[in-house]
């Protein structure tokens, strides 16, 4: 009775927002095709450099790319000046569309990225492999976030740097059910239970991932938790730093909602300080981390 109460709720909350706003609603009008898909990696490659400046600078290094995609955020990076790029992710699909849409897309070098499919909790590269890793938008998705982030320790040369972004579970769109319900914070106001089954009622009546390309498609079938989620909360996150290697440079946690808050922008950053709040009013945590120098 009460998930069936619950869902009823959802049902009336998604007619009052038409489609999530900001990153995510861009992100929801993205997956229609994969060159659109692309361009909106490769745009929020962009934002994810400006917030980490001014730590990064990619010329001349060889980068490794986690969770590369469908490899929009890859070029991007190698437009930026690195002397080599190298994609990394577990979706063999991923990476065939990827090299497609390198095609007619390369920068001015003329050298194309490198792309490699495999587990990023047991890369396939030597220590100290690369200069720098960067990751965004991948670890809320990782099965064994701190084998990954073992893995980056790894395969970075001392003193180089790892820069990671990604949305923590409890802000606005963590739940990641964004192309069925609509309104921000449905994790929290709601059970997984409930969520599951109200996003099931919309795909039967609306259809919405079977009109998607493959690789936008989630099936929703059976499942009893989110899919591709891992539920990586700012807290989780902090204590795989803490019993990870590496020094951490600067970690912010990005407010919610911070570039149109105006007044409010004060309140909404220290909301991002105080324990209780933080997980909920934290769009996004911004970590710049480096690997001991082998003198340090």
């Amino acid at each position: 009775m009460r998930v069936k109460l619950e869902e009823k709720l959802i049902f009336f909350l998604n007619k009052l927002f038409r489609r999530p706003y900001g990153s995510f609603g861009e992100l929801v009008a993205a997956k229609t095709g994969a060159g659109s898909y692309f361009q909106w990696e490769f745009a929020q490659a962009e934002r994810s450099y400006s917030a980490f400046q001014p730590y990064i600078n990619l010329k001349g290094k060889d980068v490794l790319d986690v969770g590369c995609g469908l490899g929009g955020k890859t070029l991007f990076h190698l437009q930026k000046g690195a002397k080599s790029v190298t994609g990394l992710d577990i979706s063999q699909t991923n990476a065939q569309i990827a090299q497609s849409c390198f095609a007619g897309r390369e920068p001015e070098s003329g050298q194309r990225p490198g792309l490699v499919v495999a587990d990023a909790a047991a890369m396939p590269f030597a220590d100290g492999s690369f200069d720098l890793a960067i990751s965004t938008y991948t670890f809320e998705h990782l099965a064994d976030p701190a084998g990954v982030l073992g893995e980056i320790h790894r395969v970075i040369k001392p003193g180089g740097e790892v820069f990671i972004s990604f949305p923590p579970y409890f802000s606005p769109w963590g739940a990641h059910l964004t192309d069925w319900i609509y309104f921000p914070w449905c994790q929290v106001l709601f059970s997984e239970k409930a969520l599951l089954n109200a996003a099931r009622a919309i795909e039967e009546t609306q259809h919405i991932h079977a009109s998607l390309p493959d690789f936008a498609r989630v099936d929703l079938t059976g499942a009893v938790e989110l899919p591709h989620v891992n539920k990586l909360t700012v807290r989780d996150f902090e204590r795989l730093l803490k019993a990870s290697s590496l020094e951490v440079l600067s970690k912010i946690h990005r407010p919610v909602g911070v570039e149109k808050a105006g007044m409010l922008r004060p309140f909404l950053s220290l909301a991002t300080k105080i324990p209780v709040l933080r997980e909920a009013f934290t769009s996004g945590v911004v970590l710049i981390g480096r690997k001991p120098a082998q003198n340090d």
